[in-house]
């Protein structure tokens, strides 16, 4: 073995010979509950993450289905006139025909592809996608409409994207108050639990300091009492 080998040998040796028993239990009582807490948080990040999408995803689906049976809607878009003017103002609005053209809000209409335009085409019902518009995060919803176009919904996720970020903060904080107060419990059940224990190891050492073998006050009926 190498001397630098022999050297770190050596000194994870000292290391764990200084490292107490309390403080190994407080290290792994802290790493045990923020183990536990950071798979929760994850679990519950992305758990919500998914449930916040599929609920945007139902809402503006069952939205553009609607749009798409008002005639209002569809004259208007078919007029080229301005979508802000016949729907919500959170969501943009654009309608796309079978041999690719689309009318509409000029940043949608641009966004505009291949899955919006099967749906126009009728090979499919309907479909969902995510894009970047105006470097905004949205989710697209597309569905048939019955003059044979695709009307196209586009909501932004940024609101979304905004509280799953404020989550993930609290969710850290959380996390990390959790490990703090678990070490500070480790480390008080530790200190506790283990004072019979270190009064054992001082009688022992004043016997073999001293040779006296006067008996040890016993107390309690744990097994060190025993």
């Amino acid at each position: 073995m190498s001397r630098s080998a022999t050297r770190s040998v050596l000194s994870r040796k000292q290391l764990s010979e200084r490292v107490t028993l309390a403080s190994r239990i407080t290290i792994l009582t802290s790493f045990a509950v923020g183990v536990t807490l950071a798979v929760a948080s994850v679990a519950v990040y992305l758990t919500l993450r998914v449930e916040l999408r599929d609920t945007l995803d139902e809402s503006l689906v069952e939205r553009a289905a609607a749009t798409a049976q008002t005639p209002l809607v569809r004259s208007a878009l078919a007029g080229n006139i301005p979508a802000e003017y016949v729907t919500a103002s959170d969501v943009r609005l654009a309608v796309i025909f079978p041999d690719g053209q689309a009318r509409g809000e000029a940043e949608l209409v641009e966004a505009l592809g291949a899955a919006e335009l099967a749906v126009a085409t009728g090979e499919e019902s309907r479909s969902l996608r995510s894009a970047v518009i105006e470097d905004d995060r949205y989710r697209l919803a597309a569905v048939a409409e019955p003059s044979g176009s695709a009307i196209v919904l586009a909501q932004s996720m940024e609101p979304t994207y905004q509280s799953l970020e404020r989550l993930a903060v609290v969710a850290w904080g959380v996390g990390l108050a959790g490990v703090l107060l678990a070490g500070l419990t480790g480390w008080a059940v530790a200190t506790n639990g283990l004072r019979p224990v270190r009064r054992l190891t001082q009688a022992a050492e004043r016997i073999a300091r001293t040779e006296d073998l006067t008996p040890i006050p016993v107390t309690g009926s744990d097994e060190l009492a025993r």
